[in-house]
């Protein structure tokens, strides 16, 4: 019994000093990627993907209760890739 709590010990500190130089997970994502502005302002509804008949990806949807964001993934917007354009209710 002696034998087992010994090994027992062991394992702890040895967990318990690898482990102690580590910072933790969530602060090392926060230094890593810094906040950006928000291109839609205020409370978003849920987003929802809507695939038409002919397209090959799609296109995804969101509100902020002003207006309907639409995302279209297959089609490309000034940059050539896809963006947000704001379509007023």
């Amino acid at each position: 019994m002696k034998q087992i709590l010994s090994v027992c010990l062991l394992a702890f500190c040895l967990v318990l000093f690898t482990t102690c130089n580590q910072e933790p997970l969530f602060w090392a994502i926060y230094n890593e990627y810094p906040p950006i502005e928000s291109l839609i302002k205020g409370s978003l509804s849920p987003i929802v993907a809507v695939k038409f008949a002919g397209a090959t990806k799609g296109i995804l949807y969101t509100s902020n209760y002003t207006s309907l964001w639409k995302y279209d993934l297959d089609s490309p917007g000034p940059s050539g890739r896809p963006h947000w354009e704001r379509e007023n209710y």
